[in-house]
C-alpha cells in the first residue's frame, strides 16, 4: 500500500487578473507558454480578441501535440506579488476531457518577467 501523498504533490497556484476577471493558475516551471481553457475564456474573456494565427506547435512533455485556437495579448495583474505586466502572451487551449480544476497554466513566457518577486514570495 503506497501514501498517496508521498506520491502525487500539490501544485502551487497563484491568481491572475485579466480584464478584471480572476483567474486561478497552475505555476509551472516546465511550460515555456501560459494558457488558459477554451471554456473559461468562451465564459469570461470574450471582449479581448483572439490572434488565430497558428504561431507554434505546442507539445506535451510526451510529445503529442496540444490543440489551440489562438493566442490574446492583454495586460496581467500578478496578484499574489502586485505586479502588472503589459503585453502577455497567453495561448487559448482546447478543452480535454480531464478537466483541470484550475483554468490556467502559468508558464516562463510570464514567471521569466517577475522571477525575483516570485522567489522572494515562494522561494527558489
Amino acid at each position: 500500500m503506497y501514501d498517496n501523498g508521498s506520491l502525487i504533490g500539490k501544485c502551487p497556484t497563484v491568481e491572475i487578473e485579466i480584464a478584471d476577471t480572476v483567474i486561478p493558475c497552475l505555476l509551472d516551471t516546465g511550460s515555456m507558454v501560459s494558457t488558459i481553457s477554451e471554456s473559461f475564456y468562451n465564459k469570461h474573456l470574450l471582449n479581448i480578441p483572439i490572434v488565430r494565427e497558428k504561431l507554434i506547435t505546442l507539445r506535451a512533455a510526451n510529445g503529442l501535440e496540444i490543440p489551440y485556437v489562438g493566442y490574446i495579448e492583454c495586460e496581467i495583474f500578478m496578484r499574489s506579488i502586485n505586479k502588472r505586466l503589459d503585453g502577455m502572451g497567453i495561448l487559448i487551449v482546447k478543452d480535454t476531457q480531464d478537466k483541470r480544476d484550475v483554468p490556467g497554466i502559468l508558464g516562463m513566457n510570464i514567471i521569466q518577467e517577475c522571477r525575483e518577486l516570485f522567489k522572494e514570495k515562494f522561494g527558489p
